[in-house]
């Protein structure tokens, strides 16, 4: 191997650095990219253990505290580089130091999975870090990681971390398996990542779940699951997810569990309004009007006298009109977003009615929708497309079309899995194991055993409260 080899590999790119340190008569050479390294380290563990060293210092026993690895073929001398590692050479000998540039984001509070009571911890786009953040509540030499790297150009950093004895080893050699068949130039966050792990081509619900909290991915690979970090992203993976995970939040559990348990119904309410409350408007309105209450029905008739488009064009209109205001909310920069929220709202709300182009009714059955999406957010992609679908069905066939639609619905969510794990677990099929953190929750004490549907094994991890201590009596 030869330094020509290596600079020719970095034709063109200014941003190599060249440089040659003598001492005695040996004549060291130093390759690094500007920008990937931090100058410091080099000096620090490169340049000041070598020449301070007595005599001649070999290589491969360079005092530094940036880890040597010995080199031995043009490629790896490259991507050590690329990696943002310094490769020094004596014309022999290669090795490569870890000398990256630590410039990043500082550990903040995440902004997606804001709580009361819990850290306000939350990731970075530096994988290690990341992987640090989990390893601190999870002191435990059974949790593994491995790295690897994907797209030919982009060389992306990921790790999958797992606790040994606890995974699915089933699930954690289908998701290797999909990692090696990632064939892409360039991956530069976890989302696009997601989209060529997931069950399916074009998966409609999840299959994959996402966080940015430690402490929630801690609390997941204690349950068997795998964790996939990518490089460059703040939201880390984890395989497999379950539908009754979308109705969970970090913070139930430090709530009593009877409240815990009513949050997660409601969660589940409000997600069964957001799809339901149009279709349902629409075909009562339409087809089965004798099903609605007299007074309703002409304070409905009354609020959409002049009017000029029919119910379902008026309802459609103010969902996508809602939809385009969330869109601009979060597309907009931070100090504006809420501002046009707001804005568009108003205008929407009051400007509309006073216009006569929408009714208060459809209004208020529009609003309740799409506000109820909100308090699912892995659900809120898929509830959209699934209130417009049904909203459809029930405008061609009433209550009868929206029975159809909605039973193949379900039929598609009961024969759905995640990585080979029933989507529906631990409810369908039933798995008592999982059912203290469902859709009611237990105490924290009293979930002993470990979730079965998601690690395919018995066990627990639980012994539960013990009675206090009896004093004994003394003689």
């Amino acid at each position: 191997m030869h330094i020509e080899d290596v600079t020719e590999a970095f034709h063109g790119a200014g941003d190599l650095t060249v440089r040659e340190v003598k001492k005695g008569g040996t004549v060291y050479t130093l390759l690094f990219l500007e920008g990937m390294t931090d100058k410091k380290a080099i000096h620090d563990d490169i340049l000041f253990p070598l020449l301070a060293a007595p005599g001649t210092v070999s290589l491969k026993n360079l005092p530094s505290g940036g880890r040597p690895t010995a080199l031995f073929d043009v490629t790896g001398a490259v991507n050590a580089i690329l990696n943002g590692c310094a490769v020094i050479t004596d014309g022999e000998t290669w090795v490569s130091v870890a000398v990256q540039n630590g410039a990043g984001r500082d550990v903040g509070e995440p902004a997606t999975e804001t709580v009361i009571r819990g850290s306000r911890e939350g990731f970075t786009e530096n994988a290690q870090t990341n992987a640090a953040l989990i390893r601190r509540r999870l002191r435990s030499s059974r949790l593994k990681y491995e790295e690897t790297r994907i797209g030919d150009l982009s060389r992306t950093q990921v790790l999958l971390l797992w606790i040994d004895g606890l995974v699915n080893e089933t699930v954690l050699a289908e998701l290797r398996a999909r990692l090696k068949n990632v064939r892409t130039d360039a991956v530069f966050g976890s989302g696009e990542l997601e989209t060529w792990l997931q069950d399916g081509k074009t998966p409609l619900l999840p299959t994959l779940g996402n966080s940015e909290r430690p402490d929630r991915v801690a609390a997941k690979l204690s349950e068997g699951r795998v964790a996939v970090i990518v490089s460059g992203s703040p939201v880390v993976l984890t395989a497999p997810f379950v539908f009754t995970e979308a109705l969970q939040s970090t913070e139930d559990y430090s709530k009593s569990p009877l409240f815990a348990s009513f949050l997660r119904l409601l969660r589940l309410s409000g997600l069964l309004l957001s799809v339901l409350l149009p279709a349902v408007f629409i075909a009562l309105f339409f087809f089965h009007q004798t099903a609605i209450p007299l007074s309703l029905l002409e304070t409905v008739a009354d609020a959409r006298a002049g009017i000029p488009f029919s119910p379902f064009t008026e309802m459609l209109f103010i969902l996508l009109a809602f939809e385009t205001v969330r869109e601009v909310g979060i597309r907009m920069p931070r100090a504006v977003g809420n501002a046009v929220s707001l804005a568009a709202a108003l205008v929407l709300g009051d400007s509309a009615v006073k216009a006569g182009i929408a009714s208060t009714p459809v209004l208020i059955v529009a609003a309740m929708a799409s506000i109820g999406s909100f308090i699912v957010p892995p659900m809120m992609n898929a509830v959209t497309a699934v209130r417009l679908l049904l909203l459809f069905a029930a405008r061609a066939a009433g209550l009868y079309g929206l029975y159809l639609v909605s039973a193949v619905l379900l039929t598609l969510l009961f024969v759905k899995s995640s990585f080979g794990i029933p989507y529906l677990s631990p409810l369908a099929p039933l798995s008592p194991t999982g059912l203290g953190d469902a859709l009611l929750m237990l105490p924290v004490w009293a979930q002993r055993a470990i979730p079965a549907q998601i690690t395919g094994k018995a066990g627990l991890r639980r012994r539960g409260k013990t009675p206090k201590n009896r004093r004994r009596k003394t003689k």
